[in-house]
């Protein structure tokens, strides 16, 4: 495994991670209104007694602490939101860095490249995923090795014998020959 690496770059799939983060703040928010309705609703039926200005005022309970319950959740979800958005942030790359890099790896694949190695941070979510991966490429470069093993025989085979067939079949077999090995170099392994 590779030494953690600082990040330098947290935003890898901005629109992935900007949706995922809003999801949770709104999660957050919504329950800081829901708590602040609750505690309005329950109190509203009951009095309270308070000396306001050296006064002895009567006022229903849902009145006198609405000022500090608005003031009270909105401090709490303004913290809570923002350790929300940093906790998702953080956890957001740990998913989005490796698809990016899976992604990234998964096309010089595609291209051809079965020595490529699925590789992402420890700390990174994913391992799994990188090493069936791993196992994956693995088990092509084997078997586009062992293909390429038969091609040679069959080319040995076929020169021991001298191509015994006709003109045109031996050159038609040069060809099917020349064609498969041109497949076969296509990838690296």
């Amino acid at each position: 495994m590779k030494p953690a690496s600082k990040r330098r770059q947290y935003f890898i799939d901005p629109s992935f991670q900007l949706k995922f983060i809003l999801k949770f703040s709104v999660i957050v928010l919504a329950a800081s209104v829901l708590i602040g309705a609750a505690l309005f609703l329950i109190f509203r039926g009951s009095t309270t007694v308070a000396i306001e200005n050296t006064k002895v005022v009567v006022k229903t309970t849902s009145d006198f602490i609405l000022p500090a319950l608005i003031v009270t959740l909105a401090l709490v979800a303004g913290f809570s939101s923002l350790v929300v958005i940093v906790l998702t942030l953080v956890s957001s790359h740990k998913i989005a860095g490796p698809i990016f890099r899976i992604q990234r790896e998964l096309e010089l694949v595609r291209q051809g490249d079965l020595t490529r190695q699925f590789t992402i941070r420890s700390t990174d979510q994913l391992q799994e995923l990188a090493r069936s991966l791993n196992v994956m490429t693995g088990a092509l470069r084997e078997k586009h090795l062992e293909i390429g093993g038969q091609c040679r025989s069959l080319t040995n085979f076929l020169e021991e014998k001298n191509f015994s067939a006709s003109q045109e079949d031996r050159a038609k077999l040069h060809q099917m020959l020349k064609d498969l090995y041109e497949v076969l170099n296509y990838f690296k392994v």
